[in-house]
């Protein structure tokens, strides 16, 4: 933790930038929805605008049915726009701040390398040395810029479901909370249950592995039609 902080202090105002781009595409991927609803309730059905949404329009545009689709698509337009130029800035800083973090890592590494000792290199490859500068550091670069960014996003995204669920309709929001844990276990269940069907499907013809399969005596030019696994035969080279 000690090493990461002293990585990130000289990023703290991209930092900073970055999670306000968050937040705002966050807001934007949640308010995306609310311009439909308004359609959907007050053009197409017959329900009251909501009550914060009166004073933006007016009182005599309020009860126009034009104005509100208009008013709902032009709403629909600056949400994409605020959100696309979010997405844009987050995308952008990120990245910009893995590149600066992985080369400010590859230093220490490098100034490390360099004040050991010449014996240490006579026990140690070159080849891991060279990995471990490029690779190794490239690979949490690639973590920083894009798992970070994404497990981020989502987070953000559920927290901000979970509260305009329960400011829309508190009853519904806690009946779904509460059903949830339960999907979680039988999505979990199938998904180990698959798996295992799926290893009880190929197992047996390599644990018992017939004379005819590909995978125990392989004939040229023929099909094993007697195998259980019922798989092509792999033609076997030989050396003329």
């Amino acid at each position: 933790m000690h090493l990461i902080r002293d990585l990130l202090r000289p990023y703290r105002g991209w930092l900073a930038i970055i999670l306000l781009a968050l937040l705002v595409e966050t807001a934007m991927s949640l308010a995306g929805p609310w311009p439909l609803k308004i359609v959907l309730d007050s053009v197409v059905g017959h329900h009251p605008l909501p009550q914060w949404i009166v004073p933006l329009l007016g009182n005599r545009l309020a009860d126009d049915s034009v104005a509100i689709a208009a008013a709902a698509a032009a709403g629909l337009v600056i949400i994409g726009v605020f959100g696309s130029i979010a997405g844009y800035i987050d995308k952008y800083y990120t990245e910009s701040v893995s590149q600066w973090v992985a080369n400010d890592l590859r230093m220490r590494v490098f100034h490390q390398l360099d004040r050991l000792s010449l014996t240490y290199y006579d026990t140690q490859q070159t080849g891991g040395l060279l990995s471990t500068i490029t690779t190794d550091i490239s690979t949490i670069q690639t973590f920083a810029s894009e798992a970070t960014l994404g497990i981020l996003i989502d987070l953000l995204a559920i927290i901000g479901m979970l509260g305009l669920m329960f400011w829309l309709n508190f009853d519904f929001a806690l009946i779904t909370v509460a059903v949830a844990p339960f999907i979680l276990v039988f999505v979990m269940r199938f998904k180990r249950t698959r798996s295992g069907a799926g290893r009880a499907t190929w197992s047996p013809s390599f644990r018992k592995g017939c004379s005819r399969c590909v995978w125990c005596r392989p004939t040229v030019g023929r099909t094993s039609r007697n195998c259980s696994c019922n798989r092509p035969v792999r033609p076997r080279w030989t050396r003329r």
